[in-house]
């Protein structure tokens, strides 16, 4: 919201109070003589900085937990997770083609 404050040349209050009578984004920035492409470029360029500060926290946080040989920073099972279905050891598949009986 501040980037788009910002860009706009208002407040946030402001902006906050012309958004909610209706109005878009965009129009509320041409209502301040803002091009949609300014307005994009400001909302685009606060966005990745934000990604920036999560991907270094991140990276800190993972390398300061992480030991040797460990990849903390990573969710979920690990890839060669063995209770995982495997493709090769399941029945046939459900479906035209797949009857065990023999064709006529």
């Amino acid at each position: 919201m501040a980037a788009a404050a910002d860009v706009i040349g208002i407040d946030e209050d402001t902006l906050r109070e012309e958004l909610s009578s209706g109005a878009t984004l965009a129009e509320v920035a041409e209502d301040h003589d803002v091009s949609r492409a300014e307005l994009i470029d400001a909302l685009t360029s606060d966005f990745a900085e934000h990604v920036e500060e999560l991907v270094d926290l991140a990276t800190t946080q993972s390398a300061g937990q992480a030991g040797p040989g460990t990849d903390s920073g990573r969710q979920g099972p690990p890839t060669g997770d063995s209770s995982a279905p495997d493709a090769t050891q399941q029945g046939p598949a459900s479906g035209a083609g797949s009857s065990s009986a023999p064709a006529a």
